[in-house]
């Protein structure tokens, strides 16, 4: 396997800003032996740059 991707991490609006999606991403990086590639929807960028990722030509990825 050369990456992973996950095309959406979703979290039910009621239970956002809990650290849930966060934790979500720290699972699927501590549980894959490659670089993940994840699709952000616009607005969301932010979220996934404070969890370490970085933005690649059309996603955002783990190393």
């Amino acid at each position: 396997m050369f990456f992973g991707t996950i095309t959406e991490l979703l979290v039910h609006p009621e239970y956002q800003k809990q650290g849930i999606g966060s934790r979500l991403l720290q699972l699927a990086k501590d549980n894959t032996p490659t670089m993940l590639y994840f699709g952000a929807q616009p607005g969301l960028e932010t979220f996934y740059e404070k969890n370490g990722c970085q933005k690649s030509l059309q996603s955002y990825m783990i190393k």
